[in-house]
């Protein structure tokens, strides 16, 4: 028989008994649409998780300090980053945000007052961020008002956002500190915004202004010596903190830096990540074998049904290859089938998730690798499961399938 008799026979037998692999299929197409799902869209989620702050607590940033020289810290120190070391970091293939910041009380210590409302909070902590500050910190929640942002640097804008015990001591007695004057240097700042109870009791203690108003106007803040890297993703971190060192190595040998991390967080977050993607591909690995042996046993009963029908076809000529060949053809028909409606209901869940729940488009070639996945495990299923049915099959003898009952 020709490979399309052998084909054509097969498609209608499987359309005649097709009640009998609704099981195998909807185990196949349900195993073929999550392994699309997860291989398509896990490394689109691994990103999105590594940039998650809320999730993370910042296990994936890296903080870069330039160190005083001496116990004795001098002003004059020439030791700070400028405006192309931003650039520079910025450039570093893996990197996502460079967040540079100045304050009061790091490297030297400045004894500001702030004053408001008819009181006074003295040595208060005064910090100079950027929009980028408040994303990167994970702890610090908004409880009043918003946080600083673009605007306010580009325009210099003296606005603050107070931690919870500055509002405490100079705002004890009103409800909405908001548009209210807070008066550092002899410079009034608006309250544009009140940081909610946050880890670190310092924030609590400190008044955040923008960066540029901060270099501008207040006295001993110029210099930034300290930077927030954030990476693209969790495999990055590595690799960006390697390429700092290097950039200090070059740009400025003699300078006393720390460039660190935090290595054991980020190994247990990742420890997390491979548990629950090894238990993700364990289910859908159970399920595809699953359906095959679901479709290997259908097999096996109908080729206990169809003994007389294979005598009568070797007594006709038919070799026992072509009896081999048709049930095998069978079984991959079957797989193959449930593979390719799989993948349809995959690509469209990934699509939809990308889109409207993640909010970032899922890589191409993540996707093609998942469509060459899904049929080579079709492919190699039905040909697993069609096995052995097609090879007792093609060992039945004639002259007893005649008398079979």
């Amino acid at each position: 028989m020709t490979t399309y008799d052998l084909m054509q026979i097969a498609f209608r037998q499987i359309l005649r008994t097709r009640r009998r692999y609704r099981g195998s299929l909807i185990g196949g197409i349900l195993g073929t649409a999550a392994l699309i799902v997860v291989i398509t869209m896990g490394d689109v989620v691994e990103k999105a998780i590594g940039s998650n702050l809320s999730l993370l607590g910042g296990a994936t940033l890296i903080k870069v300090n330039v160190l005083p020289q001496s116990q004795d810290y001098l002003t004059d120190d020439t030791r700070y980053f400028g405006n192309q070391d931003l650039e520079d970091l910025r450039r570093i293939p893996g990197v996502r945000v460079v967040a540079p910041s100045v304050y009061s009380y790091w490297p030297e210590v400045l004894d500001f007052e702030a004053t408001a409302n008819g009181r006074d909070y003295p040595q208060v902590r005064i910090a100079g961020v950027d929009a980028f500050f408040f994303k990167l910190t994970a702890n610090l929640p908004i409880e009043e008002g918003r946080l600083t942002d673009d605007s306010d640097c580009e325009q210099r804008r003296q606005v603050c956002v107070i931690g919870q015990d500055v509002r405490d001591v100079l705002f004890e007695d009103l409800k909405s500190v908001l548009g209210k004057s807070v008066f550092i240097q002899g410079l009034a700042f608006e309250v544009v915004g009140v940081l909610g109870e946050a880890d670190d009791e310092d924030w609590s203690e400190t008044i955040f202004i923008p960066i540029t108003t901060a270099r501008s106007r207040i006295p001993g803040m110029y210099c930034i010596k300290r930077l927030t890297v954030l990476p693209w993703d969790l495999h990055s971190v590595e690799h960006v903190h390697a390429q700092i060192t290097e950039w200090f190595n070059l740009k400025h040998p003699l300078w006393n830096r720390t460039v660190v991390y935090s290595p054991d967080r980020l190994a247990a977050i990742r420890n997390v990540l491979r548990i629950f993607g090894l238990f993700a591909y364990t289910a859908i690995f159970a399920t595809l074998i699953l359906s095959s042996v679901g479709t290997a046993t259908v097999m096996i009963a109908t080729v206990r049904e169809r003994t007389p029908e294979i005598g009568l076809k070797k007594a006709l000529g038919a070799t026992d290859w072509d009896i081999v060949s048709q049930f095998l053809l069978e079984s991959v028909t079957v797989c193959s089938f449930s593979s390719a409606v799989g993948i349809v209901i995959g690509s469209l869940i990934a699509l939809i998730l990308s889109i409207f729940l993640i909010e970032s488009g899922a890589e191409f070639d993540m996707y093609v690798l998942a469509v060459l996945v899904a049929i080579v495990t079709g492919a190699v299923s039905g040909i697993t499961s069609g096995c052995v049915p097609a090879s007792f099959a093609g060992e039945i003898d004639p002259v007893v399938a005649m008398r079979f009952e």
